[in-house]
């Protein structure tokens, strides 16, 4: 027996010293517990004196210890597994734009959000003036998954006349909404927008027909597209690029 003890001893204290053994992961409290056990397998220490050597009060110290210190650890790395965060924002209505000086943010999303609730229509019919030759068209796309823009864009030449008209429109609505042409094929930002524009006036109305004239002198092969632009925030709401017409 004094020969078991001395060889479980001596191996688990050199296991202790060196700590690594090959193929085998154990830290040292795990060597010093399987150093305990196999005294008490080879009845070195009795059961009953092994049971008497453990001290309760230490171990349940230390659990305590482990709890109060593991238990914030483990809520903070486990609680995304079976804690979900729900978010519901506002989408920001004018968060493309430019807000003029002495409006905040919230003023111009109340702005924006309030003129998309109203509605107005217009029913134009095409000029008179005499026979219709539709030079170029387009269809409307809107900007965003907010600001949408549905219908057709003509060019419209009628006694000597360009008109641009605007069928089976529908845009949403907003503030000092107007009607924009520019040289730009397909503008997605503001600053696109402006390259080469002619302003034709405040749109008449977000929903129907309309018509506005063009300026004499415009050089049509550089129209490229008709834009609806918010003005007092800088919003590019739709756009229809034009193409010729056969």
């Amino acid at each position: 027996m004094m020969t078991s003890a001395l060889v479980i001893f001596i191996l688990t204290y050199l296991f202790i010293a060196v700590q690594k053994i090959p193929m085998v992961h154990l830290d040292l409290p795990s060597g010093a517990l399987i150093g305990a056990v196999l005294m008490v397998v080879a009845g070195v220490l009795p059961l009953k004196e092994a049971y008497a050597a453990i001290d309760l009060d230490t171990i349940l110290l230390l659990l305590g210890m482990m709890i109060v210190v593991g238990a914030p650890i483990a809520w903070y790395l486990g609680s995304p597994l079976f804690i979900s965060r729900t978010v519901v924002e506002e989408f920001p209505l004018s968060s493309p734009g430019v807000l003029p000086e002495g409006i905040s943010q919230r003023e111009a999303e109340d702005t924006m959000s309030k003129a998309a609730q109203e509605e107005h229509t217009m029913d134009e019919s095409m000029p008179s003036a005499g026979p219709a030759v539709v030079r170029s068209r387009g269809m409307f796309v809107g900007a965003d998954s907010f600001h949408q823009g549905s219908g057709d864009a003509l060019l419209v030449e009628v006694g000597g006349t360009i008109v641009v008209r605007l069928e089976n429109f529908r845009v949403t609505n907003g503030p000092d909404l107007y009607v924009y042409l520019s040289s730009h094929p397909n503008p997605r930002t503001r600053e696109q927008v402006h390259e080469g524009t002619v302003n034709l006036g405040r749109l008449k109305g977000n929903i129907g027909a309309q018509n506005y004239a063009l300026p004499a002198g415009i050089d049509l092969s550089a129209v490229r597209s008709v834009v609806i632009y918010c003005q007092r925030f800088h919003v590019l709401f739709a756009m229809a690029p034009l193409q010729s017409a056969p």
